[in-house]
Parts: C-alpha cells; structure tokens; sequence
C-alpha cells in the first residue's frame, strides 16, 4: 500500500491522529483536541494526515485566512512527524503538500508561528526558504 495525504474530517480520524498530534502539543488533552476541532473546521480549518498502512506519519493542520499584509494565505498551524520517522524527508513531503494545497486555493503565501525555543523547527522552514519576518506577541486574558 503506497503513502498518501488525506484530510481529516470525522471524529474518529481526529482521535486517531490525536496521539500524533499530541506530540507537538503534549499539553492539549484529547478532550480540549475534540472540543477545538469542530469549531476550527467551521472557520476554515483543514487537517491533513500523511497515512501508510493505515498509520499517520505526519500532520498539517491549515487555515485559509485574509489579512492586509499577506492577503490571500494558508496559515500554517501544525505541522508534526511522528518522532519515530524524523529526519526521513517527511516532513519535507507534508510541507511540499501545504504550498501545493495552498496554490491550489489561490493562496499567495504561507505564514506560520514557531516557538522561540524550536530552533530544530526554525532551521527546517528556514532550509525550505521561509523568511524569519517579524515577532508575534500574545497576552493572556
């Protein structure tokens, strides 16, 4: 059976790839997860799961959004491979699937955030030609 990239869009695909999930987020619980999905989905939210043999190898959670400075884009939320398969070129598929998708909507870019302490994750997307251009700030309420 050949690997393929497919969309996740029922709950038992989302509590399959939870455990996948959970490894870029080890804080979010199964429950929140459930909860978040199906009002993310309804805002534009797109989760893709790169499958074999009825395994998840790797996730892309997108949104498609507007904004005034990068217009049409895809929002890069979550990007994951199973710790199990890094460093394999996976990730490099996923994301190579994103820009495809992306330009497929009419997308002009592709923006993400990255924790300050991933730098792993910073020298990936930065290998992939993505700019480090700006800070993002957040503040709790």
């Amino acid at each position: 059976m050949s690997r393929e990239i497919i969309e996740l869009t029922n709950e038992a695909q989302w509590r399959q790839a939870f455990p996948l999930m959970a490894q870029l987020r080890p804080t979010l619980t199964v429950e929140r997860y459930l909860d978040l999905l199906p009002k993310m989905t309804k805002n534009n939210y797109h989760l893709f799961a790169m499958v074999e043999q009825n395994q998840f190898l790797a996730l892309a959670g997108v949104d498609l959004a507007t904004n005034l400075y990068n217009g049409y884009h895809v929002f890069l939320y979550d990007l994951v491979v199973d710790e199990n398969q890094r460093s394999g070129g996976l990730g490099a598929e996923m994301l190579e699937f994103v820009h495809s998708w992306g330009e497929s909507q009419g997308a002009e870019y592709v923006s993400l955030e990255s924790a300050l302490h991933r730098e792993a994750a910073h020298r990936f997307y930065e290998n992939h030609e993505y700019d480090k251009w700006c800070y993002s700030f957040r503040k709790k309420l």
